[in-house]
């Protein structure tokens, strides 16, 4: 096998090439998976639970890495942004420079925090570095870091980094890779952020045209209730909508 050829781990090889007969259970992974198709409704609390007992579990580095970085990520959807930031910063230390995800992770805590300057630059090394299509972490951190790069652009209170152009190609771009991300908080979030790119352009009726399409989409697919800090999805999404109605662009928020 090759896996026994290059001398990679048996963990390592599991994570970058998918061999689960070769390898058998990986310890943590089944909870860590398990947290990540409770982040689809919403469930951030179980979520939280599984990433935590994937790291009491974990035995190999990536694992840990991965858990820690997961752990930050279903904190931040829930707004626990100190605890958040205490994971991202342990996931990194771990593993440096391994994937993009707690990049991508720490960048939403910084743009959320108003450090728009700090979350570019996270967001573009997340991008740089990416993740593996093995891994039992779902969302692709290319994808989290386009829509990223795409709501400060769009949303920033600095208009020297604001881009209303650039802003609506990189989200439109996040939308078209949505495959690679399996939460569907993920893909409001960057439909909403087309509307926000769209008023930055000046562009407010195609904004609110695509605010209320989201919403729609969001109701159809039974998304509306699902929480994100204090708030739904569909009470966020309301509230923007009406700053597009008035032909007032989205400044600020959330990531």
């Amino acid at each position: 096998m090759a896996f026994i050829k290059t001398g990679l781990s048996c963990v390592t090889s599991f994570l970058l090439l998918g061999l689960l007969t070769a390898c058998g259970p990986i310890p943590g992974e089944a909870p860590l998976k398990l947290s990540f198709e409770s982040s689809h409704s919403g469930d951030w609390d179980q979520s939280i639970r599984g990433s935590t007992e994937a790291l009491a579990q974990a035995k190999d580095d990536t694992i840990v890495f991965l858990s820690l970085s997961s752990r930050c990520e279903f904190l931040i959807w829930k707004g626990d942004l100190d605890r958040a930031l205490e994971d991202c910063n342990a996931s990194i230390r771990s593993k440096p420079g391994h994937y993009g995800h707690p990049y991508a992770n720490r960048a939403r805590i910084f743009a959320t925090q108003g450090n728009d300057a700090w979350a570019l630059e996270e967001f573009d090394i997340a991008i740089d570095l990416g993740g593996s299509r093995y891994s039992p972490v779902t969302n692709n951190p290319r994808v989290v870091g386009l829509g990223g790069k795409a709501r400060i652009l769009a949303t920033s209170s600095d208009e020297a980094l604001r881009d209303g152009e650039r802003a609506l190609k990189f989200a439109k771009r996040a939308v078209f890779l949505e495959s690679g991300v399996e939460q569907p908080a993920y893909k409001v979030l960057h439909r909403d952020t087309v509307a926000a790119a769209y008023a930055e352009t000046g562009q407010f009726a195609k904004a609110v045209e695509t605010q209320e399409q989201t919403i729609a989409w969001t109701e159809k697919n039974g998304w509306a209730g699902i929480r994100f800090g204090d708030r739904t999805l569909r009470q966020f999404l309301d509230a923007n909508l009406q700053h597009l109605r008035s032909e007032k662009p989205i400044r600020g928020g959330v990531f």
